[in-house]
């Protein structure tokens, strides 16, 4: 489809009705003042366009942004849709340590890249990772109910994602024993093919929480560890353990006091 123009004017209300008595056509209104509209057209109106606009089949990023009316959301075609249930556990994409990792996953994960998520919560960040990824992607949590909602939010989204209820260091006793397997509960099958070093390890924790499990993380990724959760409080904290085990930072991002960090060796 070639790209076509697009005209913004502002018209009044009476000249518009006449117009469209002599030739009726589409338009969209913009915005609605006294007596005149502001609406875009492709038509060609007797008066002075305000703006012309090239408008292109292949949208960029800026042109429009998602449209929420009631219980409708129109998304243009750029975005990535994620299909959450309000639910117990943590992870709905309000928090701006969510917001945080959602924004690097785009620059930092490739079409193949293997993917596990440490605390997974509601599964968004595995869900939105497979969205990006076609390899395979894990999430695991300590707290049973997340792994039940991250199951159903996964189904909700059409993904295939593999979730268990699983500390870092349990997986890491797997990577170092691999002939250890792993079964569901409600399946009789073996579970969990992918046995080694993940390509990126995602983290949306706590400050006390890495103090704890950093030395397992560290362990477990081969290109990236993206992390957030880190209050500003905490990061002078969170610097030093960086240092303590010679992580490097390749980007780093804020968002209302709370920091979230892309991470290599």
């Amino acid at each position: 489809m070639d790209s076509y123009k697009v005209f913004i004017y502002e018209i009044d209300i009476g000249l518009l009705e006449d117009l469209l008595l002599e030739e009726p056509f589409g338009f969209e209104i913009l915005q609605k003042k006294e007596n005149t509209w502001i609406i875009s057209t492709d038509k060609i109106l007797p008066i002075r366009p305000i703006e012309e606009k090239l408008i292109s089949p292949n949208w960029s990023f800026n042109e429009i942004n998602p449209i929420q009316e009631d219980i409708f959301v129109i998304i243009p075609s750029y975005a990535i849709p994620i299909n959450i249930k309000t639910g117990m556990a943590f992870g709905t994409g309000l928090h701006e340590s969510t917001q945080l990792m959602l924004g690097f996953l785009k620059d930092f994960i490739s079409k193949y890249d293997s993917i596990l998520d440490v605390g997974c919560g509601s599964g968004i960040l595995p869900i939105a990772s497979k969205k990006l990824s076609k390899s395979y992607v894990k999430g695991i949590d300590i707290d049973e109910i997340a792994i039940r909602e991250s199951k159903e939010n996964a189904l909700r989204n059409n993904v295939d994602i593999y979730f268990e209820q699983a500390s870092p260091e349990e997986i890491l006793r797997r990577k170092d024993d691999p002939n250890k397997q792993v079964f569901l509960k409600d399946e009789a099958r073996f579970y969990d093919y992918f046995i080694g070093i993940y390509d990126i390890v995602l983290a949306n924790l706590e400050a006390h929480i890495f103090e704890k499990e950093m030395k397992y993380l560290i362990r477990l990724f081969r290109k990236y560890l993206i992390i957030s959760g880190i209050y500003k409080n905490d990061l002078e904290f969170m610097n030093k353990m960086f240092k303590d085990y010679n992580l490097k930072i390749l980007k780093q991002n804020e968002k209302n006091d709370w920091y979230g960090f892309v991470l290599c060796f």
